[in-house]
């Protein structure tokens, strides 16, 4: 009786080691989950709020789970918009220093500075190299005809 009470005991311990464990597992997830959650909205620019649910650590995964996917789909919206913005940047320097060939590597882009403010200054030095360009072919484009 008493190796059975031993047995039924190592069992148990064996049960309640092994849901502390899943335990600390899911409590490291939803830690991370928050972090990155944070970093993302540092570099984004964005404050989003969502529900701190109190409840089991699942209940809590599965509410931080859409934000942070949703954050990181958007991380991966902007980060594109400013790699295009700094390609086309890139190609028309190019062009007005009188390169033939834009280099050929991509632009870096600074994954901790994704704000939407960044992208706005992109975009207006963008549009200010696009009037630089537009200026320059109007002079070539008179001398030419003067020619």
């Amino acid at each position: 009786l008493l190796e059975l009470e031993q047995e039924c005991l190592d069992i148990y311990n064996k049960k309640v080691e092994k849901t502390r464990k899943y335990r600390a597992e899911l409590q490291g997830t939803l830690a991370q989950a928050e972090a990155e959650i944070a970093s993302l909205m540092s570099a984004l620019g964005e404050n989003v709020s969502f529900p701190r649910k109190e409840g089991s650590l699942k209940e809590q995964i599965s509410t931080v789970k859409p934000v942070l996917e949703d954050l990181l789909m958007r991380k991966d919206l902007r980060w594109k918009e400013i790699s295009e913005t700094l390609t086309q940047i890139t190609e028309i320097s190019s062009n007005i220093a009188g390169n033939d060939y834009p280099v050929s590597s991509g632009p870096e882009v600074d994954d901790s500075d994704l704000t939407q403010r960044k992208l706005d200054e992109l975009r207006a030095h963008l549009q200010d190299l696009r009037n630089e360009k537009a200026v320059r072919l109007q002079k070539v484009n008179s001398y030419v005809n003067a020619v």
